[in-house]
Parts: C-alpha cells; sequence; structure tokens
C-alpha cells in the first residue's frame, strides 16, 4: 500500500495506527489462536486501511472501507489472495476488536479459487504411470521420477479411499 491516504496527504505508514489498538487487536487474535503469519497479515491490513483513510482505524467509517477495496480490487489490480487476506484482517478488527454491524462487511464478497483435486480413473492412472518410465520400486527412493510416481499413486489412493498398497503397481 502507498504512502499516500485517501485524501492525498502523505504520512508515515502506521502513523494512524495507535498503539493500544494494535496491541488490542493483538491479543484478539491471539485469544482466538490465530497464526502468526494470519497475526501479522491481520495488523498489516488495518494499519493499510488506517494509512488510506488517514485516520485511527477505531475511527475509519464505512464509505473508507468501501473506497478501500474498490481501489485495491479495481485500481491498484490486487491478487484476489492479497484482496482475501485484507478483507479478512479488516473484518476481524471490526467484528471482533472494534464491534462494527456494518453493511459493507456483510456485502463484500470475494471471488472464490477453490478447486477441486484431480481424480484419476485407473487407466489415467495406468496411462500417466507409464508416462512416468521404469521404476524398480514404489518406495521413493529411487529418485524423482520414481518419487513422482509415488506421489501419484497416493495421492489416488488418498481420493479413493484405499492404501496405495491396495492399487494395483503398473510396470514401466
Amino acid at each position: 500500500m502507498s504512502k499516500f491516504s485517501s485524501n492525498g496527504s502523505q504520512d508515515a505508514p502506521g502513523s494512524h495506527f495507535p498503539e493500544s489498538l494494535r496491541l488490542r487487536l493483538s491479543e484478539d487474535l491471539h485469544l482466538t489462536g490465530k497464526a502468526k503469519r494470519t497475526h501479522d497479515g491481520y495488523i498489516r491490513a488495518v494499519r493499510q486501511l488506517s494509512d488510506f483513510a488517514g485516520c485511527s482505524p477505531d475511527q475509519v467509517n464505512e464509505q473508507h472501507v468501501r473506497q478501500f477495496f474498490l481501489r485495491l480490487k479495481s485500481d491498484r489490480n490486487f491478487a484476489s489472495g492479497l484482496v482475501r487476506a485484507a478483507f479478512s484482517g479488516i473484518k476481524f478488527f471490526f467484528t471482533h476488536t472494534c464491534k462494527r454491524d456494518w453493511e459493507i462487511i456483510k456485502m463484500l464478497k470475494l471471488q472464490n479459487l477453490t478447486t477441486l483435486p484431480e481424480v484419476l480413473t485407473i487407466e489415467q492412472g495406468h496411462r500417466r504411470r507409464a508416462r512416468l518410465g521404469p521404476c524398480p520400486s514404489w518406495q521413493g527412493s529411487q529418485g524423482p521420477v520414481c518419487a513422482a510416481a509415488d506421489d501419484d499413486r497416493s495421492t489416488s489412493a488418498k481420493l479413493l479411499g484405499q492404501s496405495p498398497a491396495l492399487l494395483p503397481a503398473v510396470s514401466g
């Protein structure tokens, strides 16, 4: 995020985020069991919103949040993962630390990027295994080609709910 706020002024990053409020957010994150990287990302997102609005995060209004996300999604072309992380941090702040019942938090929808794992039929598994070349063992210690075959076999077995030992071995 740039050092420029929504009103065009230039301030040092974090200069609008009081230490007492940052500490309270940090404690709330700790109490809810968030991981360190999540903790850091959420604090960064709230600081960026504060910098954007040019005021303390507890003084930010709904319009600031709206403009902040419009800027991230449109003007700055942030990757959806970064927008999602910022949204999660800001949502946490306004639902746990500085409780606000805002429509913008309810309204914001982010693109869902979940993908399903590739599921192979037995025949597709055999063809994939054949493309990998000869493999003297399924133990994974025979080099990268065999390790890849092991990964494919283990993944297929997990998806089928079977042990890799129960899947038929394919000779190269």
